[in-house]
């Protein structure tokens, strides 16, 4: 795996960002700490995934098979979040700039299907018996999904984390 980025040292306590005054529709509202949230969601996967391939590598089933289920569970509240409350804030917030929300909604769509790319691998390896064969393919496998999921956090952080802006 390459480079995965750390964030900031703020606090990691990220309140609910939506709110409205009755009979208003839902606003997400713009949360200045979202992105340092994300960022080290970002970091925290990262040294997941990491440690995955470590102990993939040494066919510790047990092992291998907690640190998948945590994975699986921090990469599902992080997509979670990311979905409710930085893409739908994005998609809201650039509803009057056509071109960047295609950008936007574009991302959207490559994101989903990259993060269907690793929750397959997450879930063929919790069942895994990690025979040498499956080791050897879960070597493989390892290394396509993670340069997936890098290319994922990487994107995000390269070209949408900087839109997110109060407007």
């Amino acid at each position: 795996m390459g480079s995965f980025r750390q964030p900031s040292n703020k606090s990691a306590a990220v309140p609910p960002a939506t709110t409205a005054a009755p009979g208003r529709v839902e606003a997400i509202l713009y949360d200045p700490r979202l992105i340092d949230a994300l960022l080290r969601d970002h970091a925290e996967l990262g040294r997941l995934f990491t440690q995955l391939g470590a102990v993939g590598k040494t066919g510790n089933l047990g092992e291998a098979r907690s640190l998948l289920l945590t994975f699986q569970a921090r990469l599902k509240a992080h997509v979670v979040a990311e979905n409710v409350r930085f893409y739908d804030y994005l998609e809201q917030s650039l509803a009057h700039e056509p071109e960047t929300l295609h950008v936007v909604r574009t991302y959207r769509r490559k994101m989903v299907a990259i993060g269907r790319t690793v929750f397959a691998f997450v879930q063929k390896y919790q069942t895994s018996t990690f025979t040498p064969g499956e080791r050897r393919q879960f070597a493989a496998d390892y290394e396509t999904v993670g340069a997936a999921l890098e290319s994922r956090l990487d994107n995000e952080e390269d070209n949408l984390y900087r839109l997110y802006r109060p407007f």
